[in-house]
């Protein structure tokens, strides 16, 4: 409803288009999508690649010890169906 800004390009990353491209290579890992994701370099390196969740054969996080641990992560991709 207008409350965010558009998504830009980040500079570096073709295919990587974020809400805040300041947030790319900041030394934080924003561990959400588009952040985290191969487009914009798993937070421009920020963030370390998905790895297989066991138990979970489609899924693939940066922590994979989110899941299961009794907390609602509420955002892609750990809250999803897989």
């Amino acid at each position: 409803g207008g409350d965010c800004p558009l998504p830009s390009a980040v500079e570096g990353y073709d295919d990587c288009k974020v809400a805040y491209p300041s947030y790319i290579v900041n030394e934080v890992c924003e561990d959400a999508l588009p952040y985290n994701s191969e487009a914009c370099n798993y937070d421009g390196g920020d963030c370390p690649p998905p790895s297989p969740v066991e138990g979970y054969p489609s899924c693939f996080v940066s922590k994979p010890e989110y899941i299961g641990n009794g907390l609602c992560s509420i955002s892609l991709p750990y809250n999803s169906y897989e």
